[in-house]
């Protein structure tokens, strides 16, 4: 993201509050250029936000059992509420490229490195408004910039996959593959996390104990 999308994106923030005002960091009245106004009637627990790549929109996932909310900023209205079963206190939400799919993410608190991170995941279309696909307790999940292959690392074992019907078109394994996954804008690598091996804590102490990153290509479909 350039820092001209990044100045727009932060003219837009919501949290409860939308501004729909310029920003100017160089005020020293910066709490003057914001509008406020309220979201909806009943009270929601926001615990992820995205605004859509044409930053029409904002996608608001809240907590256990709510729906997740598409918000229109022009008209200040909610578009529609989606039903995504949340099971849990929060979840992240991420807008795809083009703005067609939400990709959500279950919160998940680190409390230790020697444990693999484990998530839920669910897929979204945005324009019907249907869940995709679901994933539980996998290492991570991301949509290729083209919006065609959802990419997930499952117990070390990475899946690309049509985004639309789930189908799998390949798999592969790095060795000691864990916890996040990175994909090219040009769809042709990715970048997997890799957890050291004794032999490379013992020579550089230095990583022992964190995690290193392993690049491995991505052939073009």
């Amino acid at each position: 993201m350039t820092f001209e999308n990044i100045m727009k994106a932060i003219n837009k923030i919501f949290v409860l509050v939308l501004s729909m005002l310029s920003l100017n960091l160089m005020s020293q009245h910066i709490n003057d250029k914001f509008e406020k106004w309220q979201v909806g009637e009943k009270a929601i627990n926001i615990t992820g936000i995205d605004i859509s790549p044409d930053e029409s929109q904002i996608a608001m996932v809240c907590g256990k059992k709510q729906p997740l909310i598409i918000y229109d900023l022009e008209s200040r209205t909610i578009l529609k509420e989606i039903d995504v079963k949340t099971e849990y206190l929060g979840y992240n939400v991420n807008y795809s490229t083009k703005g067609n799919y939400l990709l959500l993410q279950e919160k998940k608190v680190e409390t230790s490195f020697k444990k693999v991170k484990k998530a839920d995941y669910s897929v979204v279309d945005v324009n019907s408004g249907k869940v995709l696909h679901r994933y539980t307790k996998i290492n991570d999940a991301k949509i290729s910039f083209d919006e065609k292959f959802l990419i997930t690392l499952e117990q070390g074992t990475i899946y690309i996959r049509d985004l639309r019907s789930g189908n799998e078109i390949r798999k592969f394994s790095p060795e000691e593959a864990c916890n996040a996954i990175a994909i090219s804008p040009d769809g042709k690598d990715i970048a997997v996390v890799i957890k050291p091996n004794k032999q490379e804590v013992t020579i550089v102490p230095s990583v022992s104990n964190n995690k290193t990153v392993s690049y491995t290509h991505l052939r073009a479909h």
